[in-house]
């Protein structure tokens, strides 16, 4: 297996080259099959599943080596059990497996609905909506605005030690780089916003009001690349809350655990103010912080 360069942490690029402004090079070399962190955890279910321990070994080792700004969420989603979705068109990561192009073919069929693979890539089900243009999660989200949090309702795949191994090396990272993935994230909505306001934006409070999700494509465009991770669209905000509270959390005391909350929480209402949240909101700044160790 080829695992992209660009997806592991290094002592000099801590965060992975790309946001250090160096890019490898994403040639995969001939006869080698591209593993891309959706790969490594379908083939890591697909192992454990039919008990091939090598197999899984190698990709639990390739899982936890590239976790990184860029898959920490999918990994977490995997350790929570989230199910894998398929779309159409077949992206290239949905190609058959280098020497396995002969063993089965994917039919087009317009007149199915379309279905939603498991992570282990054995069983599916038809979408909870059949005319959405996106594929469904099982609960009904499209993948690309989905939170990081079990599901309570659909399918949830757990295997055992492994899940929890991926899940621990998940939430160590978040913990560590908190503060510097929020800045990433608060600088790219900066540029955003003051490119929106460059088009003429009538009201800055419409500004303030726009996500990154409905931003046009030429906004974006030579944006400083950052994942959400903190904003809506990545973690839930119960998640959030459990971090921020968490005695792992990188800050140096209760002052920076207060200001980073407060900085979360403003990112989040960039979006719009969910009153689900702020319960949430309200619950962390009550219990979540110690005030009387703020000097």
């Amino acid at each position: 297996m080829h695992v992209s360069p660009n997806l592991i942490p290094t002592t000099n690029y801590p965060l992975s080259p790309p946001f250090a402004g160096i890019l490898e090079s994403e040639d995969v070399p001939p006869g080698k099959q591209h593993a891309t962190p959706r790969f490594l955890v379908s083939l890591l279910a697909t192992a454990i599943y039919l008990s091939i321990p090598s197999v899984a070994s190698q990709a639990l080792s390739l899982v936890l080596k590239t976790v990184g700004p860029t898959t920490v969420l999918q990994y977490l989603d995997f350790a929570c059990g989230k199910s894998l979705c398929y779309s159409n068109p077949i992206p290239e990561e949905h190609q058959p497996a280098v020497g396995l192009e002969n063993v089965a073919f994917i039919l087009e069929d317009t007149d199915t609905p379309t279905a939603t693979i498991s992570i282990e890539g054995l069983k599916s089900q038809p979408s909870i909506d059949s005319d959405s243009s996106e594929p469904s999660t099982g609960d009904g989200d499209p993948p690309e605005s989905s939170e990081v949090e079990a599901d309570d309702h659909g399918p949830s795949y757990h295997y055992g030690a492994v899940s929890d191994k991926v899940g621990e090396a998940c939430t160590c990272w978040l913990a560590r780089w908190a503060v510097d993935m929020l800045e990433m994230e608060d600088q790219r909505l900066n540029v955003v916003e003051s490119r929106l306001r460059a088009m003429s934006v009538s009201s800055i409070d419409k500004v303030k009001t726009i996500s990154l999700s409905s931003a046009s494509t030429a906004t974006l465009a030579n944006v400083p690349k950052s994942p959400v991770i903190w904003g809506r669209g990545g973690l839930s905000a119960r998640w959030v809350a459990t971090l921020i509270s968490a005695d792992t959390l990188f800050v140096t005391n209760e002052r920076e655990r207060y200001n980073f909350a407060r900085s979360v929480v403003e990112l989040r209402r960039r979006d719009g103010i969910l009153g689900d949240e702020e319960l949430i909101w309200t619950g962390l700044f009550e219990h979540g912080i110690h005030y009387s160790n703020m000097v």
